[in-house]
Order: C-alpha cells, then structure tokens, then sequence
C-alpha cells in the first residue's frame, strides 16, 4: 500500500467518525416529532409480527414499505426502541457520506471530495433527520449509491455497473415514493453515453440499438418491483397509488397566509421555488409565511447561491464524465418542485450533489476572475498560470474551509443542536408531551380530536386522532361544531403546531362548552374531556 493509499484511506476514516461519531452523540430515546414516525414504526411492527404492511390491522398504503422493512430487522431482534431505530439511521447517514466522498474522488482531489463529503455529513440539517424516524436518510444513502453506480457506467459503459444502478432505482421508490424521479434519468443513461461517446468531429451523434437494449432492460427490475406494488395497493383500495396526491388542508392554509387562494400548478411550483431558495441560507425548516417577512438581502443572498450552483451544474452536465450527476439532480429537483408542499427534508438525498455544484460554481467564478484580471494587468504576476494558482487555490480553499466550519459549529453549539440533545422536550413541545401522556394514562377508550398539524400525537398518547380539518368545507370555512361519537379528548395545542386553532378549534369548544370538562392545561395547551357524547 503506497502513501497516496494511506492518505485516502486517512481521510476517509476522519470524514466517516466524524460524520457519524457527531450523528450518535445525539442519540437518546426520545423520538423526534413527526407524522409519519407513528406509521412507519407501526408498519415495522406489524412486519415483524409477520401481519403484513399494516397498521391497525389495516393495509399501509400511503408511504411505501422499504423504511418499515429495515425497522422490522431491528424489532424481529428484539431491538424496538427508539435509540435502536436511530442508531440504523445513523448507519445509513455514515454509508451515504461515504458514498458521495467515494464519488467525488473519482474527479476531484481527495482534500476536496473529503472537504465536501464532511461538510454534507455534518450539516445541521442532515444530523436533525438522522434522528428523524423518517425514511428520508435511507433513501439518501439510496439515491447517493445510484448517482455513484450511474457515473461509474458513464465512465465503463458496463452492463454490469448499468444493472445495478436499475436495482437501485428499483429499491428507491419502495422506500420513498420521490424515487419515481430516478426513473426518467436511468432511462436516459444509455443514450446519453452514446452521444457523451461519439461527440468528437469525426462522429456524427446517434442512438444505437444496443443503447436501446440497454435501456429497456434497465428499465425491467424497476417495472417488476413497482408493478407488484401498484397492484396490492389497488387490490386494496382500487388506486394504484393508495393515497390522493393533492394539496392537503393545512398546506391549503397555509398558501392562504400568503395570498394564494388557488393552489393549482403554476401556484405550487412558484411556492417551491420561493421554499427551496432558502433552506440552504437559513438551515431550518424555513414556513411559507416566514419567507414573505426575509429582509431583501437574504432574498438576494438565496437567488445569488442557487445561480453559482446552477453555474455547477452546467459544468457537471457538459463534462463527460459527471453528466449522471447532473442529469439525476435535475430530474430529483424537477420532481421537487411539482411537489405538493416543500419541505428542508426532502433535499437530503441531493444534499451533496447542491454543495459540489456551489464549489463548481464559485471555482469557475475564481478561475473567470483571475483570467480578467491577467488581461487587464498582464504584467502583474508573469504568468496566467501563476496567476491563477495563486487566485484559486487559496479562494477555493478558504471556502471549504468555511462551510465545513459553518456546518460544524452550527451543528454542535447551534440552538437547536441543545434542542435535539436534551432527552426532554422544552418549551411548547414539553406542554405537548405533558398533555398527551395525561391523555395516553387516562382510561378508557375513545380518540383525541386536534386543529391539525399534530401528527405525533397518535405516538404519544396510544389514541387515534381525527383532525377538525376534516370539517372543514371548500370555502375555508368549518361546516360543523359537531364532535365525532368516538372523540373523547380535544386537544388546543400551541398555535406554532396547530395555526388553526382559534379559527376552528375555539368554536367547538365554545359550542359544546356544556360538555366539555377541563382536565389538563399547562400554559396555552389545553386537552379537554367530552363529559357526555351522544354523537
């Protein structure tokens, strides 16, 4: 093994215990908040109990089953609990960094892809999702194996490399439904290695019918995994997709803090684009409305960023080595913005690529500036070629230097690390856990109604939860202060979870005050008791 090996081998290790002695340092067994937790927690449950994909005894068909197919390992071995499922996730964090640094080594300097690989890994982000019980970190690992495999075929033009990127792809979906958008680029990879390949003068471009074989082939495991899928979904429910794509109530809502009253293509696309423009600057989950109130120079920040990173990315497109890359961020950051809602978690999986594309860009705007600067002033260092070593390297340099360090510290003395460290809730969020493990020790039967956004409350309280969203009619307005038979708590949460509560909430409880009784209130979280229901 030469020193060049030993360097690599050195560089991977610190980018690995870092990235991932950082993720489990945070490790607790308290879950961290979201909806979708309770679902794939229950889905894995059911798995490992051999019930099929199911949750209370009714077929899963909302989020596909991969996530819940790798918690019910952990659980078949007696490892259900939350820190068991972190932990995994922590794995998987660690496999995708060192995916993408094993991609990105394969076109830049190890100091560079080790820079780049470390700065994804230790972003704030990243680390919050890891102790997520989502699948979004899997599928990040997913998609990072996928874009390596479908470079290494650019650059071999194996079948063999072309085959495992369609298992891939095939594997993606089922573990989170964003993975349709792999699907278009494997279909491309053959055609455009073609035209990658034959681009010099003497060869005209031209699609080749072994390029078509390829594709079709490619294509195979994808239709075999999803078709199975697709068709139980139906024989469930007489939908191939199981669920309704369309704008739920509270994102509907939330469009109409902003003006937006009709949530229709071209609406959904403009919000996602004002979304996603600022979740790089602002490392947080960044609200539609907040995004309105942003200073002018943060909007200006945000447009500047993404236009040096689509400079990257060009760069990566015409390059005929990394054009994979390219081709799957465009295809994964179209689907993005035709998304329902936009989230700071559905970037994860092109994380890495977003960092490699700005460093692409502000390398090519060092590299201009020292080409203009030599014309104006030729004789100022001697050389182009001195001149742009010493105007590049240093540049380049100080700004991986600046985003590893940015991501690091924000990760381990930011204010919201202590939040995700502390084993106990605060603030709102530890009136809201209070609330429902009242609710989850008192007995009896009967289901929690809440004003929306409170997903995690079936995982707190062991209840279902019907949502007064759902009485709410086309017109915004609430169409009943009736409270459902089988509704025996409500919940008034805190107005950051629940947006809707005085609007809808307080007139339901101002109807049926009579029946209602006053059990728990810490501050503004109130769970009340329906005293009498006759339906």
């Amino acid at each position: 093994m030469n020193k060049k090996q030993l360097i690599h081998i050195a560089l991977m290790a610190v980018v690995l215990i870092t990235t991932a002695g950082l993720s489990a340092s945070f490790l607790h067994n308290r879950p961290t908040y979201m909806s979708d937790t309770v679902t794939y927690v229950e889905g894995a449950q059911s798995l490992a109990a051999g019930e099929g994909y199911a949750r209370g005894g009714n077929p899963i068909t909302t989020w596909p089953p991969g996530y819940s197919l790798f918690l019910s390992g952990l659980v078949r071995c007696g490892l259900d609990s939350f820190v068991a499922f972190k932990a995994l996730n922590v794995v998987f964090a660690a496999a995708a960094t060192c995916l993408l640094l094993l991609l990105f080594m394969r076109f830049l300097t190890v100091w560079e892809a080790s820079a780049l690989a470390l700065a994804a890994g230790v972003f704030f982000p990243w680390i919050y999702y890891t102790h997520t019980i989502l699948a979004d970190i899997p599928f990040a690992s997913t998609v990072a194996l996928f874009v390596l495999l479908s470079t290494l075929y650019a650059e071999s033009g194996k079948f063999s490399h072309l085959m495992a990127a369609s298992v891939l792809c095939a594997v993606a979906p089922l573990i989170r439904s964003a993975g349709l958008a792999l699907i278009p680029v494997l279909a491309l990879l053959p055609f455009l290695r073609d035209l990658a390949a034959q681009s010099s003068p003497s060869h005209r471009p031209q699609i080749t019918a072994l390029s078509l074989r390829f594709a079709v082939y490619s294509l195979l495991p994808t239709a075999l995994a999803l078709g199975v899928w697709f068709l139980r979904n139906h024989a469930h429910t007489g939908s191939i997709l199981g669920y309704s794509v369309g704008v739920t109530p509270e994102y509907a809502l939330s469009l109409e803090s902003i003006g937006i009253t009709d949530p229709n293509l071209f609406a959904r696309v403009w919000v996602n684009l004002r979304g996603y423009a600022h979740v790089f600057v602002i490392p947080d989950q960044v609200g539609i409305a907040r995004v309105a109130k942003l200073p002018l120079i943060v909007h200006v920040a945000c447009v500047g960023m993404w236009l040096v990173i689509a400079l990257g990315w060009a760069r990566r497109l015409f390059n005929r080595r990394t054009y994979p890359i390219a081709v799957a961020f465009a295809g994964y950051a179209g689907l993005l913005l035709l998304n329902a809602w936009y989230d700071i978690r559905y970037v994860l999986p092109a994380l890495g690529l977003c960092f490699l594309f700005l460093y692409d860009g502000i390398a090519l705007c060092i590299n201009g500036l020292a080409i203009l600067l030599e014309r104006l002033f030729p004789a100022l260092l001697g050389s182009r070629a001195t001149l742009c070593r010493l105007l590049s390297a240093l540049p380049r340099g100080a700004f991986l230097a600046l985003l590893v360090g940015g991501n690091l510290a924000f990760s381990v003395a930011g204010p919201q690390a202590g939040k995700l460290r502390s084993p106990q809730y605060g603030g709102d969020m530890q009136r809201m856990y209070q609330a429902c493990e009242y609710i989850r020790d008192a007995d009896g039967e009967g289901s929690v109604m809440v004003a929306g956004g409170a997903g995690f409350v079936p995982l707190w309280t062991g209840r279902g939860v019907q949502s007064i969203l759902r009485q709410v009619g086309e017109d915004r307005e609430l169409a009943s202060t009736d409270i459902p038979a089988q509704v025996r708590f409500l919940l008034l949460d805190e107005s950051k979870f629940a947006p809707y509560r005085k609007k809808y909430m307080a007139p339901v409880v101002e109807a049926n005050a009579g029946r209602l009784n006053e059990v728990f209130r810490q501050g503004d979280t109130i769970v009340y008791e329906v005293v009498t229901n006759g339906g």
